[in-house]
């Protein structure tokens, strides 16, 4: 939905839907950081590789929500 707003920009709506995204995201960390992930065989396997994938996806999302403010403060500049 965040890359919708992207597209059609709603910069605001993207960086909210984003923002929403990155508390998920954190969650992710809770959960192969928990006792019950580290009962998993599985998990425990891939863990590291998944732990940088997310931290690669939250790098991105960082940078677009701050272009995303860039652009928001900029156009609010050119309004006034």
């Amino acid at each position: 939905m965040a890359i919708h707003a992207l597209d059609f920009g709603d910069y605001t709506m993207a960086i909210c839907l984003f923002k929403r995204a990155l508390s998920q995201l954190n969650g992710c960390f809770a959960q192969i950081g928990s006792e019950a992930a580290e009962a998993s065989a599985h998990v425990r396997a891939g863990r590291d590789d998944l732990r940088q994938r997310l931290f690669d996806i939250r790098e991105i999302w960082l940078r677009v929500i701050s272009d995303c403010r860039e652009d928001t403060s900029r156009q609010s500049e050119d309004e006034a």
